[in-house]
């Protein structure tokens, strides 16, 4: 409980058009009142000249809006006039594209072509002397892999993850074809394919093709396996009860990505500007899943409504424990008495009063003596965390062993559980997270 499980820079990350004038837009670190402008336009600031000589020595000189003659934003007048779209994924695609030169698409084309090969077979198994399995990385001037190695946040990484392409209706396609003919048009205007090639001809040079096909490859992808980056909302006068979290640009993040989904998951995560760090939200048992959660959340949204917004938007039925056992909402399990208690000794549930797999009988005094210890230890951490002057490290540290605890005791579908973990994520939040 509480041990980091992932660690990951993105592939490519943009922030929100709205929050431009006051974060980084390379980084995403809030900057208010000591940015960084670029020198040719008022739409793009940095927190430091690092972020901002990374920027121009990358994708910034094919986004700065002195040389896109604002066809960007025509693009995105497009999209919100006629369709009424969010234009983040677009815009996220753009940036994946335009912060590689056209020659490291050329040379690494074989990545979205085979997918099948990111993971060789023989990488996921352990030698029996327990040494690692996997090849050491043979890092490129580009950052990138030339050896069967899978790095968080790699485009080795990116063109692993799927697309479900075969899902595609003729008005999906439409728009992902749009997409990729402005941006690549876009491209060219800006000087990426070189000075000489800026001239709109009509027809396509074998680098434009190159580019146009990792377009919609990577836009595809984008569709099910981006990431809102989130930031801490303080309340104004300081009240810490009214903390928010909110999004402040997409990210993509190809080792994140890889978790499958659950209702109840076992994960929580904050971002360090771009960088995310997921954490186990909870005791995870030997043999669990790690999972975590692409919206539905079994303690906001009935079982019906999840499988039906899974299904649409991330193209599979969802059949994890919330679903399978149709676990209440919180609504509902506030006005229940009814406990999901685990057996101490092997962790598994108890049913007619016997645990399920060592048929151990419960010990009820025992088991409410314990969660009473747990239930005063939490309301002390309450208490301390609403304190302004408290240390918010002692905080979380008493907090991750009252949850481990609790979820050792306890199943997910309660109410004391599902509360203790959303207070869990808000103090991770607030003490590491994005201010």
């Amino acid at each position: 409980m509480g041990e980091t499980l992932v660690y990951e820079s993105p592939t490519g990350a943009k922030v929100k058009k709205d929050l431009e004038k006051d974060h980084c837009g390379n980084c995403l670190r809030m900057c208010e009142g000591f940015q960084i402008p670029c020198s040719r336009c008022s739409d793009s600031r940095f927190c430091s000249e690092e972020c901002l000589l990374e920027a121009e020595s990358s994708y910034h000189p094919y986004e700065c809006q002195h040389t896109t003659k604002n066809t960007t934003k025509y693009f995105e007048d497009v999209l919100n006039n006629m369709r009424g779209d969010s234009i983040g994924f677009h815009k996220l695609l753009y940036r994946l594209v335009a912060q590689r030169p056209v020659t490291f698409f050329q040379d690494h084309i074989s990545w979205s072509k085979n997918p099948d090969e990111k993971f060789s077979p023989e990488n996921g198994i352990i030698n029996k002397n327990g040494s690692k399995p996997f090849k050491l990385p043979k890092i490129s001037k580009d950052e990138d892999l030339s050896g069967n190695y899978f790095l968080g946040g790699s485009y080795r990484g990116l063109w692993s993850l799927v697309g479900h392409s075969d899902n595609d209706d003729p008005v999906g396609i439409f728009w992902i074809i749009i997409s990729a003919v402005f941006h690549l048009r876009t491209l060219q205007v800006t000087g990426y394919f070189g000075s000489e090639n800026k001239a709109i001809s009509s027809t396509l040079s074998p680098d434009q093709l190159v580019i146009g096909s990792v377009l919609v490859n990577i836009l595809q992808m984008l569709r099910y396996n981006a990431h809102s980056i989130l930031s801490q909302v303080d309340d104004k006068n300081g009240n810490r009860k009214s903390w928010k979290i909110g999004g402040i640009g997409n990210g993509l993040y190809p080792s994140l990505a890889l978790l499958n989904h659950s209702c109840a998951k076992n994960v929580t995560k904050y971002y360090d500007g771009s960088t995310v760090v997921v954490v186990a939200s909870r005791h995870i048992f030997k043999g669990e899943e790690v999972t975590d959660n692409y919206h539905p959340w079994f303690a906001q949204m009935p079982r019906k409504a999840r499988r039906e917004y899974l299904h649409q938007f991330y193209c599979f039925d969802c059949n994890c424990s919330a679903c399978k056992n149709d676990y209440s909402m919180l609504a509902e399990l506030k006005q229940s008495n009814i406990l999901p208690w685990r057996c101490i000794d092997c962790n598994e549930y108890f049913y007619n009063e016997y645990c399920l797999n060592c048929n151990m009988k419960l010990n009820v005094e025992e088991m409410i003596l314990k969660l009473g210890e747990i239930k005063t230890s939490i309301k002390e951490n309450t208490k301390k965390f609403e304190s302004k002057d408290e240390n918010l490290t002692g905080v979380y540290n008493d907090l991750c062993n009252n949850s481990d605890d609790l979820t050792k005791l306890l199943g997910p579908n309660c109410e004391i559980v599902v509360e203790n973990g959303d207070f869990l994520r808000t103090v991770l939040c607030k003490l590491y997270g994005n201010k």
